[in-house]
């Protein structure tokens, strides 16, 4: 996690930071339905995200002035199932409100955040089938997200795409060079 771009960022920032992360979770699907299923959204709050029944984290404990979501790949990403998924299709507008939710609940808890909805460049379009749309899919939902906000006359809210990396890491994850030109392109916008 020191290496992820995130970090990196808030490093050359010379900001403290804190990651909330769980290995192929989702905001509204996970990855995988072989564990825990539970998305972002229903674990945030625990001080251990992956214990079933962990005590509450204090969020008072750390109020930060920037706050990176970056979700959304294993949402839209066909996932570790077999190829005939059991999961529905995402649909861009029940992830855009339960992104709304989530970044209305970080707005409330730490007013005087900015957020910023990161798009992660591991998605592609036209794979595994030639129809496949998850890279636009999540742009788009991302746009509205920012949409819904600029529309209601909010400014602390901001969109971030990440241009696709090669993902020469374990899995096809990005590398820790890709994590380091990740930030060197996030650092200035946040």
């Amino acid at each position: 996690a020191r290496v992820a771009f995130g970090s990196v960022v808030a490093e050359t920032l010379g900001a403290d930071y804190h990651v909330t992360a769980v290995s192929g979770i989702g905001l509204v699907r996970n990855y995988s339905d072989m564990y825990d299923a539970r998305p972002m959204p229903e674990v945030y709050d625990s001080e251990y995200l992956q214990v079933m029944g962990s005590r509450a984290y204090d969020h008072e404990l750390f109020h930060p002035d920037a706050i990176l979501i970056v979700l959304g790949t294993n949402d839209f990403s066909p996932g570790d199932n077999p190829p005939e998924d059991p999961r529905p299709s995402m649909v861009v507008a029940d992830y855009v409100d339960a992104y709304v939710a989530f970044v209305d609940k970080h707005l409330e808890t730490h007013p005087m955040a900015q957020v910023f909805a990161v798009g992660r460049a591991m998605l592609t379009n036209g794979w595994p089938n030639a129809t496949d749309t998850f890279r636009t899919d999540l742009e788009d939902a991302l746009t509205a997200v920012e949409e819904h906000y600029v529309s209601a006359g909010e400014t602390r809210v901001h969109k971030f795409l990440i241009d696709k990396v090669p993902g020469a890491g374990c899995g096809t994850h990005p590398s820790v060079q890709e994590h380091a030109l990740t930030a060197e392109a996030v650092e200035p916008f946040v």
